[in-house]
């Protein structure tokens, strides 16, 4: 186990890769982007859809189009190398599955 805890320490200091476990069976590697932080209005959304809400709820509650929630939640997903929308959410809060 260390030698594998040492490989991804490695591939986050010489690669600049992020690194995390996402269950006890597996990690996640993605690029860090440092530049790429989500806004206040992303956060809020991602902040709502780890609440359990559906993109119509999401919109209600903030007031803005369902359309505009789905958009924030797919630049999001983009900022944040996420495959869906729930893992978006908790990687947003430092969060593992």
């Amino acid at each position: 186990m260390s030698r594998l805890r040492e490989l991804l320490e490695s591939l986050s200091a010489d690669y600049g890769l992020v690194v995390q476990a996402v269950s006890p069976h597996a990690i996640l590697i993605t690029e860090h982007r440092e530049e790429e932080s989500l806004t206040k209005r992303e956060s809020a959304v991602l902040r709502l859809v780890a609440q359990g809400l559906t993109n119509g709820q999401i919109a209600r509650r903030l007031e803005i189009s369902p359309r505009t929630v789905e958009k924030h939640v797919e630049n999001a997903r983009g900022k944040l190398g996420a495959a869906n929308r729930t893992e978006a959410a908790l990687l947003s809060y430092g969060m593992t599955a």
